[in-house]
């Protein structure tokens, strides 16, 4: 997870906003981060896939926003961080 977000949002987001709007950075970086899962969960079919997908993608949103606004990792990693560990507890409750 904090690999992710260091090479997502400190690595492909940063250098994209480099030479383009920060909120189109923050998009495309979430989309190849929603993209990098499909292989977690693919499936022929596309419906059972588009939930996870687009859970993904929010996710990625969410940490993008947190980063283009901070310009800092640690409040992204955390906030990533917050979100697995919300999700495994109920998987396990």
């Amino acid at each position: 997870m904090p690999a992710e977000e260091l090479f997502y949002r400190n690595v492909i987001q940063k250098r994209l906003d480099e030479g383009l709007p920060s909120a189109v950075a923050v998009v495309f970086a979430a989309t190849l981060f929603a993209l990098s899962h499909v292989p977690t969960y693919y499936s022929p079919n596309p419906v059972l896939m588009a939930s996870p997908f687009a859970s993904n993608l929010v996710g990625g949103l969410v940490y993008g926003s947190i980063y283009a606004r901070t310009k800092n990792i640690a409040p992204a990693v955390l906030a990533h961080a917050l979100y697995n560990t919300i999700g495994i507890g109920l998987a396990v409750v």
